[in-house]
């Protein structure tokens, strides 16, 4: 009798428990079927259980050869074919393999970008205030997992890697604390992190090689402007796993330098900055008329200050009141510095607020630097 394996409802080996025996140990043969001449029936089924065993050794090593199978991840419902790709199964590398030519295109969320097209997409479900994971990329497998935690709930990405792996989770950040990019202003810099442009846009940058990261050998993180916001970010984290780290980072370093912004940031026409400044001016110091000097328009005005904050000063102090106004990622950014000079009764210093508005000139965010501010009187 030929061996038989009968498939399972899931379409997967059942192993040895389904395999029926090579050799018949019947005393009676029957028709067609002759006995083994000189061997015992105590031989016989010895041999055949020794084939039996080689039978389900090979079947079991074929099945550790066999990569295992991840969960499908599907894309989000209405992409097409071309904008997404799709994966049942990990995409297993091999040492040695080579970078991955053909690409993909995805273009949602205010992003365009290229990716491999041997990557699957996947759209995880949850919508966090602070941070929304908007997609798992890459040949590993990554899932958001969210479970009550008291009143709130409690999300995290479940990564897992395999040998010559990589997933990038881009994700948006909606409440970034800290203030804007500057490219002239490394102050928001976190240890280990870079300043570097994204899409033609400010955007930090940092690496890590712990392996404490989902057992990745190599961690790289931007962090990138969202236009128009000062508050919200995107964030790409990309974990990768050997021995091929190079070719996977050169694989994210390709993706990272594909991103557009779409729509484009609003490019705003410089000529328009002064009368947006003096508007805004005029309207700050009608509302707050003895909290600090502010000019009447852009440059550089003398006066002496009696008051700041509401605060008499003990003895009037000189100022020089300075406003300028420039293009900042889709928002105007304008500057108001009060500067004193060096006297025997006092040091040289500056106040300077900084105000980020919108194209017509709505405030969205402030804040102040510099000070303490000579004459203020001792409490």
């Amino acid at each position: 009798m030929n061996p038989t394996n009968r498939a399972r409802d899931d379409g997967s080996a059942d192993g040895c428990s389904e395999y029926e025996l090579p050799v018949s140990v019947s005393r009676d043969t029957g028709p067609g079927r002759q006995r083994l001449p000189g061997v015992s029936s105590a031989t016989r089924l010895a041999l055949a259980a020794l084939v039996l065993v080689l039978v389900c050794g090979l079947a079991v090593g074929l099945r550790l050869l066999t990569p295992p199978r991840s969960p499908r991840m599907s894309a989000s419902p209405g992409a097409s074919d071309s904008a997404v790709a799709t994966s049942s199964g990990l995409a297993l590398r091999t040492p040695g393999s080579t970078i991955q030519t053909e690409t993909a295109h995805l273009d949602e969320w205010g992003l365009a970008f290229d990716y491999p097209a041997g990557w699957y997409v996947a759209h995880p479900a949850d919508n966090m205030h602070v941070m929304s994971v908007l997609a798992f990329l890459g040949t590993g497998s990554g899932y958001q997992v969210c479970t009550p935690w008291g009143d709130t709930v409690q999300c995290y990405s479940d990564i897992h890697l395999e040998s010559d792996q990589v997933i990038v989770r881009l994700s948006e950040l909606t409440t970034q604390v800290g203030g804007p990019f500057d490219a002239a202003d490394a102050k928001w810099l976190n240890p280990g992190q870079d300043l570097v442009t994204v899409g033609g846009l400010p955007a930090t940058y940092s690496e890590s090689t712990r392996t404490g990261w989902y057992e990745s050998d190599l961690a790289l993180v931007w962090n990138l402007s969202a236009p128009g916001s000062i508050l919200e970010r995107y964030e790409i984290d990309a974990y990768m796993r050997g021995p091929d780290v190079d070719v996977l980072r050169t694989e994210v370093d390709r993706l990272v330098a594909s991103i557009r912004y779409d729509p484009a940031p609003v490019k705003l026409d410089p000529t328009q900055g002064p009368g947006v400044a003096s508007g805004t001016l005029a309207e700050l110091k009608a509302a707050y008329p003895d909290s600090i000097c502010y000019p009447t328009a852009l440059g550089a005005t003398s006066q002496e200050l009696q008051l700041v904050f509401g605060v008499q000063l003990t003895k009037p102090l000189p100022v020089t009141c300075t406003a300028q106004i420039e293009p900042y990622v889709g928002l105007w950014k304008l500057t108001i510095t009060t500067a004193w000079n060096a006297a025997p009764d006092r040091s040289a210093g500056s106040y300077t607020l900084q105000l980020y508005l919108t194209p017509s000139g709505e405030r969205t965010w402030s804040e102040a630097i510099g000070g303490p501010v000579p004459y203020w009187p001792s409490s």
